[in-house]
């Protein structure tokens, strides 16, 4: 995340594009909730699972705590 003048004040999840926890193929969807966790969602059937053969849609849905 970057702040108004694009400064990075902030990064989370795994450097490299995956399926697993913390990994990221292409997010769609971000929200945070009262408590200050943030939920992310994807689902990445058009970057990667309609080239995979049989063709799969991987999907995710994360749930990252605010730390105190």
């Amino acid at each position: 995340m970057c702040n108004l003048e694009g400064q990075m004040v902030c990064q989370f999840g795994e450097p490299y594009e995956g399926e697993g926890p913390g990994q990221f193929i292409g997010p769609h969807g971000v929200c945070v909730d009262s408590r200050g966790d943030l939920y992310v969602a994807e689902v990445s059937y058009t970057v990667r699972g309609s080239h995979e053969n049989p063709p799969r849609e991987p999907r995710s849905f994360q749930k990252f705590r605010r730390r105190t």
